[in-house]
């Protein structure tokens, strides 16, 4: 008789808005329990689908979460330039982590977890769920199969709208870098431009708060030169009421595919690349979210079933020995080129993602 593995333990590191997201996607996973929080206001009381479970432990710091609760898996949910110091403090301790995006604050910073967790023989997951999406999925078979042909060009146009409160809700959206709409609102529609169109090696670009009184940007545009030969442009903004959701066009010499959040709207390709087999008839934008919510409008409307769906596959990785569906190291083109983006517009210049000379 095959023995039965016990569950995963897993902590959250912070109970912010992502935070209480990842608690609601963990509650529908299986092989894994969630057995400590760590929330700097002490326990929280939850009620509906975020709530934890009676019995789950509560932390005021990341080291008494690891020493008093020992979880297999950390989750870091907290403000994004804290991220590269709690990771390292979670694999130090032995666990498995699961970070929010940005998984570090500079590519260096990312490098040296990922050498890290390789040392420990830890997985280091970032979330990138819009890459588990089963539509987003078979697209990236068809186009990294070749079925598309070379690639031209990527669109991003990510036109979301926060009121001043949001930023002054919590400070570090304001005043971090990393709180600007690129790698805060940005990261996953340009997470999938990396990931189907490869590698930049030149970035041109412009930044600036439009909108918001704040220390960070609230909108960049940006011209791409990829490593294929196609050219991408992106734009991202919180500045645009009522604010739309995320769309990415991919053009290539066999086809055009736009996708709306997590979801393609639209499939143009010869008879010999069949559109997934879920997608509708008649598809067309905007405003259909996929399965994580969108947050076109209202952070809080995030849904939890595409973090559901990473964690899943993170546990099943770490209980069989494979590697997860999306690694730390996968994470490096796209943190890559939101530094060049960020290099671009201080300088005025075309810079290469890897700091030196386009």
């Amino acid at each position: 008789m095959a023995r039965m593995q016990s569950a995963l333990t897993v902590g959250v590191v912070g109970y912010g808005l992502i935070g209480r997201t990842h608690v609601r996607a963990l509650a529908a996973v299986d092989g894994a329990v969630l057995t400590g929080i760590v929330s700097r206001h002490g326990p929280v009381d939850d009620e509906g689908p975020a709530a934890p479970a009676p019995g789950v432990g509560w932390f005021t710091t990341q080291d008494e979460l690891h020493t008093r609760c020992a979880p297999d898996v950390v989750a870091i949910c907290t403000p994004s330039s804290l991220h590269g110091d709690q990771v390292r403090t979670a694999l130090e301790h032995g666990a498995h982590v699961l970070v929010e995006k940005p998984p570090a604050s500079t590519v260096a910073e990312l490098q040296e977890l990922i050498t890290l967790a390789e040392a420990r023989d830890r997985r280091l997951a970032v979330v990138s769920q819009s890459r588990l999406h089963p539509q987003l999925a078979y697209l990236a078979e068809a186009v990294h199969g070749g079925g598309f042909g070379a690639p031209l060009l990527g669109e991003v146009r990510l036109h979301w709208f926060r009121d001043q409160a949001y930023y002054e809700s919590a400070p570090w959206r304001a005043a971090d870098r990393l709180g600007g709409s690129l790698p805060n609102q940005g990261w996953h529609a340009v997470d999938l431009l990396a990931w189907f169109l490869g590698p930049a090696v030149s970035v041109t670009a412009q930044a600036a708060a439009l909108a918001h009184q704040v220390e960070v940007e609230d909108t960049t545009v940006s011209t791409v030169r990829f490593a294929s030969g196609a050219l991408g442009s992106i734009v991202t903004t919180t500045a645009t009421p009522p604010g739309e959701p995320a769309e990415l066009r991919l053009f290539f010499e066999r086809g055009t595919v736009r996708v709306g959040d997590t979801r393609i709207v639209e499939w143009s390709a010869p008879p010999d690349l069949p559109p997934p087999p879920d997608l509708p008839p008649r598809p067309g934008l905007v405003g259909g979210p996929g399965d994580g919510g969108s947050g076109a409008a209202d952070p809080a409307a995030i849904g939890a079933d595409a973090h559901r769906r990473q964690w899943q596959d993170l546990v099943d990785a770490i209980r069989s020995g494979r590697r997860p569906a999306v690694t730390a190291a996968d994470s490096v083109p796209t943190l890559a080129l939101i530094e060049a983006v960020y290099r671009s517009a201080e300088t005025g210049r075309a810079v290469p993602p890897d700091g030196g000379d386009a």
